[in-house]
């Protein structure tokens, strides 16, 4: 009878702790502003219900606007977006076309800087989100 009871117990256990794991998925999509596609920058996902400042989940966006996310808790997330972390992958004020283009092709995946308006970066302001169970969404920033 007790090695019969430590199983249970142990099955119990491991039916307890399967549970309590937070489910993940995957979620791809591309950001556009003004429908033409974000040339890079990140989006961030942030908890719906915590009052935790930090994400839960930040990835970058690729040049053609693209973005992956692998991993991320499949729950309902507010977003936010920003592109001011490559803000300084272009090349300097002032530079000939000619140069400017060189400078470009060395830059790390050649990035383009697109400003978007500042309450995107801020995921209370934002009103993007993306609800538990999706695994393709798209964002289109406006003005």
């Amino acid at each position: 009878m007790g090695r019969l009871t430590i199983l249970a117990f142990l099955v119990l256990s491991l039916a307890v702790a399967g549970c309590a794991r937070k489910k993940e998925t995957t979620v791809t999509g591309k950001v556009t502003y003004a429908n033409t596609p974000l040339p890079g920058g990140t989006i961030s996902f942030y908890s719906e219900t915590g009052t935790d400042k930090l994400p839960v989940y930040k990835t970058e966006i690729n040049n053609d606007g693209t973005y992956l996310a692998s991993g991320i808790p499949d729950t309902n997330l507010k977003v936010a977006i920003e592109t001011e972390s490559i803000r300084g992958s272009g090349p300097p004020r002032g530079v000939p076309a000619g140069v400017a283009a060189e400078y470009m092709a060395k830059t790390p995946g050649g990035k383009k800087y697109t400003p978007i308006p500042p309450k995107y970066r801020d995921p209370e302001a934002s009103g993007l989100t993306l609800e538990a169970g999706t695994k393709t969404k798209d964002f289109n920033l406006t003005q």
